[in-house]
């Protein structure tokens, strides 16, 4: 790593370099790690789908939807059970009248904004060593320039600084990039 580091050095700077690449890649507090039974109220979209907010979709243990009592008297939560999801996107959907499922009277999917109950785990078992290798990379960086100073010179004095604009002082190549972007969560506010 260009130098000999101490352990608390490269601790402090590996700890850095896993901030830096969750908050990069819109991971929240639990970053890459398997968050279990989290509850979402997700809006339905078209064609009887849905998007989980957070991937990769490690278990679904439950799915509930605001739909019409059978019974009359307003809106209840019902269990569903024919649906399906996609892993790697989040996808849910329902697989009711598909070949092998069981079709059933009245609704089978929600409609209306927040009216489907997700209970999910999520995340990864193991962070993927491409993630891993990139954050080696940036505590590299971290250890060889602590304070992410940009320019030194000596006549006059000058000195700049990246300040706290979080990976200013950072070099993220175009290969590091790709990386980061494959893991990346983005939203429509």
């Amino acid at each position: 790593m260009g130098g000999v580091y101490d352990e608390a050095s490269i601790s402090q700077a590996l700890s850095w370099a896993q901030s830096f690449i969750e908050e990069y890649c819109n991971r929240g507090d639990n970053g890459f790690d398997v968050v279990e039974d989290d509850t979402v109220f997700i809006d339905p979209k078209p064609y009887r789908q849905a998007l989980l907010p957070e991937i990769p979709v490690v278990n679904v243990s439950e799915v509930q939807a605001l739909l019409p009592s059978q019974t009359g008297g307003g809106m209840v939560w019902t269990t569903l059970t024919n649906y399906a999801y996609v892993n790697d996107t989040g996808l849910i959907y329902d697989t009711t009248g598909e070949p092998g499922v069981m079709q059933s009277f009245g609704p089978t999917w929600p409609w209306l904004p927040g009216s489907l109950k997700v209970t999910y785990d999520h995340g990864y078992e193991t962070v993927p060593k491409s993630l891993i290798n990139a954050a080696v990379r940036f505590a590299q960086q971290y250890l060889e320039n602590p304070t992410l100073k940009l320019q030194r010179s000596i006549g006059d004095v000058n000195d700049r600084f990246a300040g706290n604009t979080g990976g200013v002082g950072i070099v993220i190549d175009a290969f590091d990039e790709r990386i980061l972007d494959r893991y990346t969560l983005i939203s429509i506010a």
